[in-house]
């Protein structure tokens, strides 16, 4: 069975603190696991940042994720609920 585990926080909130301690929790229960954090993405641009345009793509990127793991799993789009 797939798990989606989505930690959303105001900037400084402990967000990254709290995926890192889950992930090792999950790993050494013998789980696989991917982290993947916006805001590396961010900073791995190399162009001149559009605010507005990045966050609106990391919108579309993040709902395509979210549905690929869900129709995966047999979840219904929440879409469609």
């Amino acid at each position: 069975m797939r798990h989606l585990v989505a930690i959303t926080g105001p900037i400084g909130s402990g967000k990254s603190t709290v995926a890192e301690l889950l992930a090792r929790r999950l790993w050494a229960a013998g789980m696989t696991v991917a982290l993947a954090d916006l805001d590396d993405l961010a900073f791995a641009q190399r162009a001149e940042l559009d605010l507005a345009e990045f966050w609106r793509r990391a919108g579309v990127a993040h709902s395509g994720l979210v549905r690929g793991w869900a129709s995966s799993t047999g979840q219904r789009d929440a879409a469609e609920v």
